[in-house]
């Protein structure tokens, strides 16, 4: 709404610069202003609009602006008005005030935008490290119960069950004093991954809006005491780069109006077990099952499970292991929208549960607190299926940023 009422006042003031410069020379000796500050304002303020609406870049406007205040002055003879250099050199200067003028204010505008954004980015992350979601800890809560009641029903297995409830218990502690300390639940604090969906009205560009991810995210390393955990290249020196930055950022259009910005804190514990199984067309959901759970059973106990399980489906090799790590961000307890595929995400839990790791790898009956699946096309030759696992500090968290150009 602001940007065209910005377009039609840009065009309303190009029509008086047109009317007032070909108009005869009485009809303007009237005006308040004497005749080169006159030129001045008028280009100033059409300039300053244009480039607040336009998008274009600033020198682009100041020509477009000078070159049409050129052409009327060269002209203005054939309607008995007299050429002037200087209302020229005036037109300039007033387009260059202008531009200048919007270019500041479109710096300022963006910098007090942006420092919202960075605000909501830190507190996100710094939750995240703290606090697990509700659905994530009724699973916990749920694991719990069920493992002893399945203690009773399996007394041979006494043992691994008990180490099992011991684990969570540990698992539950933890995160109260995570709470009451308002510190991170776990001492591997992650890589930060940030999922970014731009819509059609956010005023920040990319640039912008990735300045705002790693200000937020330095932010909230800093005062959330974050374990630098980042190496600068990963074959020799290994140096730290002691900010546990730089983010990794996955960016996609959004038909929404805002941005929506999704953020991970990811332990490599648990990555480390990520893997990918290219199968055959023919495999159907038995094999995917197959896949995912051998995947699981390799990891054993090494992403310190109970664990989430985020599988992604089709694409190419690399799309789908994107789609694996986007799986994760689901809300846990939230089935697949699609009911095939909510019912092969169930199929895949049950099978995790019958390898029989349990929580910190020592037997229980319950291994995965759950399974999210993404999918998107593939091609006819192929089925790739790739596997991210969370360990059960799934520390994650979204928002959608509004701003203030709703």
């Amino acid at each position: 709404m602001r940007k065209r009422v910005g377009q039609i006042g840009t065009l309303f003031g190009f029509l008086l610069i047109v009317v007032f410069s070909f108009a005869p020379a009485k009809t303007i000796a009237y005006l308040p202003l004497k005749d080169k500050s006159l030129h001045l304002l008028a280009y100033a303020v059409v300039a300053f609009l244009m480039q607040l609406t336009t998008g274009q870049r600033g020198r682009v406007v100041f020509l477009a602006i000078s070159t049409l205040g050129a052409l009327i002055e060269v002209f203005q003879p054939l309607f008995g008005r007299s050429f002037d250099f200087f209302d020229i050199v005036a037109n300039c200067v007033g387009a260059l005030l202008g531009v200048s003028l919007a270019i500041v204010y479109q710096k300022l505008k963006e910098t007090r935008v942006q420092r919202g954004l960075i605000e909501r980015v830190k507190t996100t992350l710094m939750d995240a490290s703290i606090h697990l979601e509700e659905g994530l800890v009724k699973q916990l809560q749920w694991m719990s119960s069920e493992t002893a009641r399945k203690m009773e029903e399996a007394p041979t297995e006494r043992a691994a069950y008990e180490a099992s409830l011991e684990v969570l218990a540990m698992i539950q502690e933890n995160l109260r004093l995570a709470d009451v300390n308002k510190m991170a639940m776990c001492q591997d604090t992650g890589m930060v991954v940030a999922f970014v969906e731009i819509g059609t009205a956010v005023p920040l560009s990319m640039h912008a809006i990735e300045r705002a991810i790693y200000q937020g995210a330095e932010e909230a390393i800093k005062e959330g005491l974050f374990r630098n955990s980042v190496v600068k290249e990963p074959v020799f020196a290994r140096e730290n780069t002691n900010t546990n930055l730089p983010p990794i950022i996955y960016w996609s259009p959004s038909q929404a109006k805002n941005l929506k910005i999704s953020l991970m804190l990811k332990g490599f514990g648990s990555e480390n077990c990520s893997a990918l199984a290219m199968l055959n067309p023919t495999a159907s959901q038995e094999g995917v099952i197959e896949a995912v759970a051998q995947i699981v059973k390799e990891a054993g106990g090494k992403p310190c499970p109970p664990i989430v399980v985020g599988v992604g489906l089709g694409g190419t090799s690399e799309r789908a292991a994107l789609l694996s790590k986007k799986a994760l961000l689901r809300e846990v307890g939230l089935p697949h929208e699609e009911a095939n595929y909510a019912d092969l995400e169930q199929k895949i839990m049950d099978k995790i549960q019958t390898l029989k790791i349990g929580p910190g790898g020592f037997g229980g009956p319950l291994t995965a607190l759950a399974v999210a699946i993404e999918y998107e096309p593939t091609h006819i030759a192929g089925l790739p299926v790739a596997v991210s696992i969370s360990c059960w500090a799934d520390r994650k968290g979204s928002f959608i940023w509004e701003g203030p150009y709703v």
